[in-house]
């Protein structure tokens, strides 16, 4: 009767072609820069697309934030000085108030993913210059 450990003492050992391991590691080499192919392309993609609604917010919303009465108030602080500091609450509530918060976060929002997407391309770019 044959166990277990006699079956494995009589199984030939298995030998890998010559060339096998190359071919491993040519087929590794190959699936990790098609990756980092993808990822480039989609994180220049979402850098062009960010970019391009950075500029159309700063187009459509800039306009609006630039003619506010923010801009009036606070060119107080530099011509009256004095008065400013001895009010500085109530200008400091005056300017909260007129403060555009609606155009101001639509031209962060693609301001803040266009730099997301600006830091992943840096780092991947420094991770591949430096993986060889």
């Amino acid at each position: 009767m044959q166990t277990l450990r006699t079956i494995f003492k009589n199984m030939k050992m298995y030998q890998p072609r010559e060339d096998f391991q190359g071919e491993i590691f040519l087929t590794i080499t190959s699936l990790q820069s098609a990756r980092l192919r993808r990822r480039m392309y989609s994180t220049y993609a979402g850098l062009l697309f960010s970019g391009t609604a950075l500029v159309s917010m700063a187009f459509l919303f800039g306009g609006a934030f630039v003619q506010s009465e923010f801009w009036s108030i606070l060119t107080l602080f530099f011509s009256d000085f004095s008065i400013v500091t001895s009010y500085w609450n109530e200008f400091s509530l005056l300017l909260l108030e007129t403060i555009p918060v609606i155009p101001l976060l639509l031209i962060f929002i693609p301001t803040f993913i266009f730099l997301l997407f600006l830091g992943m391309s840096a780092g991947m770019i420094q991770k591949h210059r430096y993986s060889y």
